[in-house]
């Protein structure tokens, strides 16, 4: 399989969306009241080995 860009002998494991933040009051209520809470991190060592 060739992807496009990716040299030969590589291998795409993940794959990141970036774009803008919307307004969350385009949101539906419960939806936005998740996006306005305070965002909760994963410790590195919880998922990097």
């Amino acid at each position: 399989m060739h992807i496009p860009d990716i040299p030969e002998g590589y291998v795409p494991v993940t794959v990141m969306a970036l774009d803008y933040p919307g307004s969350p009051d385009t949101l539906h209520p419960v939806l936005r009241e998740r996006e306005l809470a305070p965002r909760v991190r994963k410790a590195l060592g919880e998922f990097v080995f």
